[in-house]
């Protein structure tokens, strides 16, 4: 395609006159061009005449309205504190991540460093480069406590002590690298969304444990990694945009995630920076679920007057009432035989807004749930059922 870049730029106007709100990939497509041309001219050749969205989808500024925030009363609700308690708690265990050693002086360090980001790329051999398969055989040696990663960019942290003084390795994103549960399997690098290295977070964020989980939020929001996998952005789009949107980190050189050679390796740089390498590296599994940070800021943000209908709203404005005993007469099914508390229990979920059942193991708060689902089927009502863990899930699939 010979377009010049102000051909091209009325072609992308044109298109997004006609339909607003596109990806980057959607007007390559439509157009015609590769998508590394139309991410370019919307950058350089458009700026100021279109804006990306949190979604990553491009709009005419003209064309953009502003709408009026209607402002909340999150800051003191019974919900945004309790969830910035539990923010809070996570903070605290923040302290994991990936951290390992830039150089070795008994042998070779612990990661291996690739010569471009696979993802962006399309590099189906990315395992072959020099170091990947000791680096990960390593890690099949201890599956257990250890996950492989795939780290960019990355960032040389100084530390100094009385015995002590040299640099550590902490990639900035990580993605999830699945080795497969046979041997001679390839290793594969996962689709889910991109990490962020909360060794990393620490060190270049101000603050306790509090502000770090909510900088966590943040970034997984402005990012936008809180979304459904078919909605994920492409590897280069995410990074840069976290150029873009954190100027103020220390970056040492221009990101190019299709080249991250150098002829200077990690382990003899000397200036603490965020540096445009790959690397395949070691790094302990997860103490919390990812995104849970996430989740707890956007459910803190829920303003009271929306929470006040929801059964959570009524549980923590203790204003549920308890059904009549008589509430519900129609006959239960019983897939799973009831003693007399767990048919109270059945019946007062069928006709409460809100109800708890609790117990120590082996009280049969499985065949409660079993008996309420088969019963809520029976009777055509709507039922989502979700658990913390999928043991749960399988104990009440397996009894029902």
């Amino acid at each position: 395609m010979n377009d010049s870049p102000l051909a091209l730029s009325e072609r992308v106007l044109g298109e997004l006159r006609k339909t607003p709100g596109r990806k980057a990939n959607e007007l390559a497509e439509a157009l015609g061009v590769e998508r590394r041309d139309i991410s370019r001219c919307l950058t350089y050749e458009l700026a100021g005449r279109v804006q990306q969205g949190s979604d990553y989808r491009w709009r005419l500024i003209d064309l953009l309205r502003t709408i009026p925030q209607t402002p909340t009363d999150t800051a003191t609700s019974e919900i945004g504190r309790l969830c910035r308690y539990y923010l809070e708690c996570i903070g605290q265990d923040m302290d994991e991540g990936v951290s390992v050693f830039a150089s070795n002086s008994h042998g070779e360090p612990d990661y291996a460093l690739l010569l471009s980001l696979p993802q962006a790329t399309s590099g189906l051999d990315w395992f072959n480069a020099p170091g990947v398969s000791r680096v990960l055989g390593k890690i099949r040696q201890d599956r257990t406590k250890l996950v492989a990663w795939l780290g960019y960019p990355v960032r040389l942290r100084k530390h100094r002590t009385a015995r002590w003084e040299g640099f550590f390795v902490e990639p900035v994103l990580l993605w999830r690298i699945g080795l497969g549960e046979q041997g001679d399997d390839p290793p594969r690098i996962e689709d889910d969304a991109p990490s962020l290295n909360a060794k990393f977070l620490r060190s270049v964020a101000m603050g306790d444990g509090l502000q770090l989980a909510e900088e966590t939020a943040r970034l997984i929001d402005e990012l936008g990694l809180n979304v459904p996998m078919v909605d994920l952005p492409e590897a280069d789009e995410i990074i840069e945009r976290l150029t873009r949107i954190r100027p103020d980190w220390d970056w040492k050189e221009n990101l190019n995630p299709t080249d991250c050679r150098s002829d200077t390796p990690l382990s003899r740089l000397r200036e603490a920076g965020i540096y445009n390498r790959a690397i395949v590296v070691p790094g302990e599994r997860s103490p919390y679920t990812q995104g849970l940070e996430t989740e707890l800021k956007a459910l803190g943000g829920v303003s009271e007057s929306q929470l006040r209908e929801t059964a959570l709203g009524r549980w923590l404005g203790g204003s549920i009432e308890s059904a009549a005993d008589d509430a519900d007469r129609e006959p239960l099914i019983e897939v799973m035989p009831m003693n007399t508390e767990q048919r109270a229990a059945v019946r007062a979920a069928l006709s409460s807004p809100h109800t708890v059942v609790t117990g120590p193991p082996g009280t049969g708060k499985s065949q409660v749930v079993t008996n309420l689902l088969a019963n809520v089927a029976w009777r055509g009502m709507k039922v989502l059922f979700a658990s913390k863990n999928n043991k749960a899930v399988d104990v009440v699939g397996g009894t029902g």
